[in-house]
């Protein structure tokens, strides 16, 4: 759902205009993915379900994420001033570390206190430490030099590489949902990404006729 929003958003923050390919894409992109989680999603949790609560949550989360996105990729490339992408996820932490920091000492000050807040800090939690403050930088780059679209894409290839990987180890079962869901993803990327090479070419012969024609 935060592909739908993420290019709705696009288009009233950012004026972008998809044409009738890149849509086909995007929906597509939206199946393959719902098709990929639900291949691999776990058993329900035992208790009381409300599908009316947990869809609100979802289209809430959906369309705050898909907004925040594309209002930091506005940030990112209408801002006049020179500022680097690590300085903006700096600028981004100095919001982020606070409330977590609040929320860690609320929910684990029992558990962090005795045994200090490092408590079972090693080498496989600073890598991942690591992987997603590089990935923090990628994200902006991504949003800076080219799309929050081409961003969802991005994860959905991510999501789906996790999990090749995840049926290789066993994790998953291969089933004809997950095989479908991962054709539509990889047929979505091809028709999305040529059909923006294709608008490329065309805005450079463009320039190149109005050059020559001054």
């Amino acid at each position: 759902s935060k592909i739908i929003t993420t290019a709705f958003f696009s288009y009233i923050l950012l004026g972008m205009k998809l044409r009738w390919k890149q849509i086909v894409s995007l929906l597509a992109l939206t199946v393959g993915m719902v098709l990929v989680q639900l291949a691999t999603e776990g058993p329900s949790a035992p208790g009381r379900v409300s599908h009316f609560s947990g869809l609100v949550a979802v289209l809430g989360a959906s369309f705050t994420s898909g907004y925040a996105s594309v209002f930091l990729e506005k940030i990112y490339k209408t801002n006049e001033s020179d500022v680097s992408i690590f300085a903006r996820n700096v600028q981004l932490a100095a919001f982020a570390f606070p409330i977590a920091a609040i929320w860690s000492l609320l929910k684990d000050f029992q558990t962090s206190s005795p045994a200090g807040y490092f408590q079972g800090f090693d080498g496989v939690i600073a890598c991942v430490i690591f992987l997603h403050a590089g990935g923090g930088i990628l994200v902006g780059a991504v949003m800076k030099y080219a799309s929050s679209i081409l961003k969802c894409f991005a994860m959905a290839a991510s999501i789906c590489l996790s999990v090749i990987i995840s049926c290789h180890f066993g994790l998953h079962e291969i089933s004809f949902a997950l095989l479908a869901g991962l054709s539509l993803v990889i047929c979505s990327i091809f028709l999305y990404t040529r059909n923006v090479e294709t608008l490329h070419i065309s805005d450079r012969a463009k320039q190149t006729t109005t050059r020559d024609t001054v």
